[in-house]
Order: structure tokens, then sequence, then C-alpha cells
């Protein structure tokens, strides 16, 4: 009879990008609230996210819109 050896599964390999710097530029979003209902721009750069901001800012009002980034 042979000594059959106990299932040991593999360690899981560390994700590569785990310490480095983020894969993409950072993206962001306008969320505003339109007639009690919340929205949201598409995804934009830094510049125009902000510039957008401030346009739905100066139309639905200061507390009704923030920009999100991811």
């Amino acid at each position: 009879m042979q000594y059959i050896q106990p299932y040991t599964p593999t360690p899981p390999k560390p994700s590569r990008n785990r310490k480095g710097p983020p894969i993409h530029m950072p993206q962001y979003c306008v969320f505003y609230a339109k007639d009690g209902v919340e929205r949201k721009s598409a995804w934009m750069s830094r510049e125009r996210a902000h510039k957008a901001l401030q346009i739905l800012r100066a139309k639905y009002g200061e507390r009704n819109a923030i920009c999100y980034m991811d």
C-alpha cells in the first residue's frame, strides 16, 4: 500500500497591483437632486466635473449637487 498525502491547497497568488499605484486616472461624477430624485452625470475628468458642479449648483442649489471621485 502506498501513502496518500492529504490535500493541501496552493496558497493564493498576491494581487499584481496591490501595493502599486492605481491603474487608471481618477474619474469624477456629479450627483444632483432634481425634483427630489437623485441623478448623476457622466464620468469625466476633474476639470470638467468641477465646472459641471458649478453649473448644477447654480441651477439646483448649493446643497443639491456634489462631486464624486472614483
